[in-house]
């Protein structure tokens, strides 16, 4: 799957340290010039061919036809304010340090209310929350949305590191977070899940979801946590392919385990099955009727039709035979992949 901003990025959706400010990418396609697979050159807009708009609008990619290019609204830069929030589990109990970490669950919709953006990367021994991005925040207001979190660690006996610091636009903010624009893609094992708000608003939904995360944290792999809200009403209302789990979503879950140099085929699978069989199905318990983002997620999902596609999959689909009759554009876990079986009266690819 392209991985390009025309390809699987905005094709997929698309989210980023803006999501929770602007929403996804594929909200602000405005036109593609596509390639069918018939070998015309169309484009496809709000009002040419506008199913093919919508379905390149997060419907995924490499599947509808081959996009030579997007045009994409632009937005007024703004000044940004990144915070961050270091610590490791060194001189406290495990337990202390997941009751540091189920505050930080808890801490999240105080930012996302705000429109402000995190992530976070945490194991059994180390947290880092970097950044927490404010857009058109001063560094008192990140601090406030902040403090109540560090006033819980400073309760804990916790001892962390933070900073806040803010830059007069985005490009100046996001080019200090180097770690993150050299976030490696190819050395891990991934898959994830889209938490839902509700969870955050049923006291005894977030503690099972706090020890569901510590299982499966504990279990040996590494949480990459994006804190979001990508609601309609801060994309602008778009009407796109992009799946609904999105708009009531608080946080992008994404479970990793890391390749190692040297490792056997084998050994990577068995990793990857506990990903698909063991860890998956806990947040799937918590979170019924959600999905995963398509880009980011374990390319073994057995149900990937509703976690991917959702409510879309079946006008995906006929929008798909459209465009591509001959089925020339493939993906195991794109609309129309893996096994077509039930989709085309029983033939398979």
């Amino acid at each position: 799957m392209p991985i390009s901003f025309a390809g699987g990025y905005i094709q997929g959706g698309g989210h980023s340290a803006l999501s929770s400010y602007h929403g996804l990418a594929a909200d602000h396609t405005l036109e593609f010039e596509v390639i069918t697979t018939q070998g015309e050159f169309v484009h496809a807009s709000p009002t040419k061919n506008k199913d093919l708009y919508w379905a390149l609008s997060g419907g995924g990619a490499g599947t509808y036809g081959i996009v030579w290019s997007v045009t994409v609204k632009a937005f007024h830069d703004l000044p940004v304010t990144i915070a961050s929030i270091n610590f490791t589990s060194e001189g406290i109990s495990q337990d202390t340090y997941w009751r540091a970490i189920d505050a930080y669950q808890a801490s999240t919709p105080a930012l996302t209310d705000a429109r402000v953006w995190g992530m976070a990367q945490y194991t059994a021994t180390t947290f880092m929350l970097n950044p927490v991005l404010g857009v058109n925040k001063s560094s008192s207001e990140v601090s406030a949305l902040i403090r109540p979190f560090l006033d819980t660690l400073d309760n804990l006996g916790v001892k962390y590191v933070t900073a806040t610091n803010t830059y007069s636009g985005y490009l100046d903010g996001y080019n200090t977070l180097t770690f993150l624009k050299n976030f490696p893609i190819a050395d891990m094992l991934v898959g994830s899940r889209l938490l839902p708000r509700s969870l955050w608003e049923d006291p005894e939904q977030l503690k099972s979801l706090q020890s569901t995360i510590r299982s499966i944290v504990e279990g040996g792999t590494t949480a990459v946590d994006f804190i979001q809200r990508p609601t309609l009403e801060v994309a602008g209302n778009p009407d796109n392919a992009v799946l609904p789990a999105w708009r009531n979503t608080e946080r992008h879950f994404t479970v990793i385990i890391p390749l190692v140099d040297g490792q056997s085929e084998e050994e990577a699978l068995k990793n990857q099955d506990r990903i698909t069989k063991e860890f998956i199905p806990e947040l799937k318990k918590l979170t019924p009727g959600s999905g995963s983002y398509n880009n980011e997620a374990d390319y073994q999902e057995p149900d990937f039709k509703q976690a991917f596609w959702g409510p879309n999959y079946d006008k995906l689909l006929a929008i798909k035979d459209k465009w591509d009759p001959d089925q020339l554009l493939y993906g195991s876990i794109n609309v129309g992949g893996r096994s077509m079986e039930g989709d085309r009266g029983g033939k398979t690819l």
